[in-house]
């Protein structure tokens, strides 16, 4: 399934990217952009970062650690699930579980 690609621009920090997306996900690409323009601008605000380049590369840093953070705790929560399934269904197997009544 080929999708039809285009070339738009996004705008970060007051500087214009020419980027390559396919027309599906152009919505996904601008609702991005803007998340990243927000975090930009919070790293830029702390006033502990100077450079467009820099401010960049500490913002995509925190946010790579954010995006980490939230992949082991996903991971945690499904490993939850899966010891809550598996017991589940052990109990499910046995004949003679006992209803409680």
């Amino acid at each position: 399934m080929n999708q039809e690609v285009i070339e738009t621009s996004v705008e970060i920090l007051g500087k214009t990217y020419s980027i390559k997306c396919p027309r599906t996900k152009i919505h996904a690409l601008e609702s991005a952009t803007k998340f990243l323009e927000k975090k930009v601008k919070e790293t830029k605000k702390s006033g502990d970062v100077l450079g467009s380049e820099r401010v960049m590369m500490v913002a995509a840093l925190n946010l790579a650690h954010e995006l980490e953070s939230a992949l082991q705790k996903l991971k945690a929560i499904q490993d939850q699930l899966d010891e809550g399934l598996t017991r589940f269904s052990q109990m499910e197997l046995r004949p003679e579980a006992e209803v409680g009544y």
